[in-house]
């Protein structure tokens, strides 16, 4: 997002049209979310690393941005074919949240796959979320597997 003159976001149904400006944000805009933490979770074939535009822009509003890496991602070392379930590949998401404080909550942002992992956080834990937000991803069903979702566009191809 660096480098653009205006961008538009839309967040809570509010159009925040010039929240970045020149390359900066109108911290303004921000004051009065719940939280002020973001967890920024990617998409297949990445790591926490592509994050690293985002959470320079989130930092200069003075919020909180956390990127993760997901299990087999950029510096864990597991194997990726050794990952069978979503439970598994989440697992350092679902970790960080349960370590939370108590009453803390996060806004968890999940870009591609990245939403199947968040959707999966959400039914976890619940009460450690305070809002969502799918970049581009996918939005996985309670008891929905996350390739279930292409399922049906695979078959008419």
């Amino acid at each position: 997002m660096s480098g653009l003159e205006t961008s538009n976001i839309v967040y809570g149904g509010l159009a925040l049209e010039g929240a970045f400006s020149h390359g900066g944000f109108d911290a303004v805009i921000f004051e009065n979310l719940q939280t002020k933490k973001f967890v920024l979770v990617h998409g297949e074939g990445f790591g926490a690393w592509c994050w690293y535009k985002t959470v320079a822009l989130l930092e200069e509003a003075s919020l909180i941005p956390t990127a993760m890496d997901l299990l087999g991602s950029r510096i864990d070392r597991t194997d990726t074919d050794s990952i069978s379930t979503l439970a598994d590949y989440a697992k350092p998401l679902i970790d960080y949240l349960h370590n939370l404080p108590e009453e803390e909550k996060v806004i968890l942002v999940g870009h591609s796959c990245g939403g199947a992992s968040i959707s999966y956080a959400l039914e976890c834990c619940p009460k450690k979320i305070s809002k969502v937000v799918f970049v581009c991803a996918t939005m996985v069903l309670d008891g929905q597997k996350p390739f279930d979702v292409f399922a049906e566009e695979v078959c008419y191809l």
